[in-house]
């Protein structure tokens, strides 16, 4: 699934970036819940709602991030929206590589790898094929790489 242009054009600004992520964020989480991950906000992309345990809060934590569907499993970039800091999740995920994730009305289980080096470059491609605006965040962070991490139904 493409994201249209138009809605690429809004979030390629940085404001509109953070206001869209946090109002999707806010909603999504307890829709996605609510209806088992039939339903959401963020309609036009692929949305997964990842559940980890926290490291430093050990309490069950939330997320809905966007994914890229490929043959050896799911792909969610570690994007923050552009922000120069990595989202918290991030860590939570490097702490407990096996995660639950709600995805198209399914919980699963699912292991987690970061990747690197030319998988790593190769997964970048099919991000940006899915959302092309994670090249525009990128290019706002020179300090950072965006991290992606493959998600392996256990």
């Amino acid at each position: 699934m493409k994201i249209p242009k138009t809605l690429l054009g809004v979030l390629k600004n940085p404001r509109a970036s953070r206001f869209f992520k946090g109002v999707a964020t806010v909603v999504d989480g307890p829709l996605m819940r609510w209806s088992r991950g039939r339903i959401r906000l963020s309609f036009v992309i692929p949305v997964l709602l990842l559940e980890v345990m926290g490291v430093r809060s050990e309490t069950l934590r939330r997320v809905p991030l966007l994914y890229v569907d490929t043959t050896d499993g799911l792909i969610i970039v570690g994007s923050n929206g552009g922000s120069v800091r990595e989202p918290a999740w991030c860590n939570n995920i490097r702490a407990n590589r096996s995660v639950a994730c709600l995805v198209k009305g399914r919980r699963e289980r699912y292991e987690v790898t970061e990747l690197e080096g030319s998988v790593y470059a190769e997964a970048w491609e099919k991000a940006l094929v899915v959302y092309p605006n994670y090249d525009v965040y990128q290019r706002r962070l020179p300090l950072r790489t965006i991290p992606l991490f493959r998600l392996s139904r256990l």
